[in-house]
């Protein structure tokens, strides 16, 4: 299913009697890569679930639509979109090779297995279960599942957080290759995360 846009409408969130954002509203589409900024505590993570409707807001909604203009039923967002983010993880026992397997029946991957594995160069680590991997090789694989994955909408909360420097330049030359033809959203506060985003949304603590 194709994607022309996500809208927020009036989305206000809280937590106990505390409003973290209220009363906001902005449109992401194709081609229009928006990072979301602010400092930590100012509900950037917050805003990502809610716009994956992984968590629910207070107030206002979320509504994908596809190319008619049509709102799309909710149940099928989850196959739209693909994120990545400190606090997702990938179950520990998987090897590198179940990983793929595992995600590509749910959704497939532009690159084969084997293509994927020298994307990734981490080839010789196949066979090894990723709780044996460092922390960077794990957001690696993380971020080339949602990179890769063919939906329309990315979501990348803090991209390069455990990444060394070529890592990172990996990161930005794959992103930098399908913002044109996705919906691609990234929250932080690296500037080198986002510095090729036409749009930004700031939010206050």
């Amino acid at each position: 299913m194709q994607l022309s846009k996500v809208e927020l409408v009036d989305i206000g969130k809280k937590f106990e009697r505390e409003w973290l954002f209220r009363h906001f509203s902005f449109v992401f589409e194709p081609g229009q890569p928006t990072a979301i900024v602010g400092a930590n505590g100012s509900g950037k993570s917050t805003l990502m679930k809610i716009i994956a409707a992984a968590l629910p807001s207070n107030e206002g909604k979320v509504i994908y639509r596809d190319p008619q203009g049509k709102a799309i039923d909710i149940d099928q967002y989850p196959q739209l979109l693909s994120w990545a983010a400190p606090y997702l993880r990938i179950p520990p026992d998987f090897t590198l090779d179940e990983v793929y397997h595992f995600h590509h029946q749910f959704k497939p991957l532009r690159f084969s297995h084997e293509e994927w594995l020298d994307v990734l160069n981490l080839r010789p680590h196949r066979h090894k279960p990723l709780r044996f991997f460092s922390s960077g090789m794990r957001q690696k694989v993380q971020l080339s599942l949602a990179l890769f994955s063919n939906t329309p909408l990315l979501l990348l909360d803090e991209p390069t957080m455990n990444l060394d420097k070529e890592n990172a330049a990996w990161y930005k030359r794959h992103v930098l290759e399908c913002i044109q033809e996705r919906i691609v959203i990234i929250s932080s506060n690296e500037a080198a995360e986002y510095d090729f985003c036409t749009r930004r949304i700031r939010l206050t603590s």
